[in-house]
């Protein structure tokens, strides 16, 4: 219920078009059975849960009915290892039923879509082009300072080639940024550099370059 009451808000509280919205349910992965006998009972519960969401029941809550008949129903999840090959273009309800979902769920969404794996260029367009990239975040912080930032594309190789060999897609690009910039903060919150430009580390160099302020 709480998953309808976050999609009633934001749908500015209006219940009709809450109930033609799209109900995303991400890491739908870790719901799977592990076998353990804790973990395997209170997983089970949630996907058993679920199954009344995607039958198209009705809800109750802040004296409202919601009706999931209409509601489009998302579940994303890495599933990793679900087929021994890196290709998930065949993969069927029965591999998502060994890998622990069970077969009453699966057989309440319509359609299975398979998605590769990020390649590297796929990474560093996400890092140069989407608006939520960390570049970006930084970006503006250092405006607000006054201080002049930049990066060369050696950087965004370089990034780009720690985040692809994690094997974790863009969810590893800020923690990466953070990591490259975290020992440049403090002396720049000291008030010393007027610039940074962050460029590809050689040896034990820093991935990065400060310009005093004159």
């Amino acid at each position: 219920e709480d998953m309808l009451e976050n999609l009633y808000a934001a749908a500015g509280e209006d219940i009709e078009k809450a109930q033609k919205g799209i109900l995303v349910i991400d890491e739908f992965d870790k719901l799977a059975e592990s076998g353990k006998s804790f973990d395997h009972i209170s997983r089970i519960g949630v996907q058993r849960s679920l199954l009344k969401l995607l039958d198209g029941s009705a809800f109750y809550f802040k004296g409202k009915k919601f009706d999931t008949s209409k509601l489009s129903i998302v579940a994303l999840g890495a599933f990793t290892g679900i087929v021994e090959s890196d290709d998930y273009s065949n993969v069927s309800s029965t591999d998502f039923v060994n890998y622990g979902i069970m077969r009453e769920l699966m057989g309440r969404f319509s359609k299975l879509i398979a998605m590769n794996s990020l390649t590297k260029e796929d990474i560093k367009k996400i890092l140069i082009e989407s608006n939520f990239n960390p570049l970006n975040t930084y970006k503006l912080l250092f405006e607000s300072m006054n201080i002049e930032f930049s990066y060369d594309n050696d950087f965004i190789d370089y990034v780009a080639d720690k985040a692809f060999a994690l094997n974790s897609g863009a969810r590893s690009l800020k923690t990466i940024v953070d990591d490259t910039i975290s020992s440049a903060m403090f002396r720049i919150f000291a008030g010393e550099y007027s610039s940074i430009n962050l460029t590809r580390p050689t040896n034990d160099e820093k991935p990065y370059v400060l310009t005093k302020k004159r």
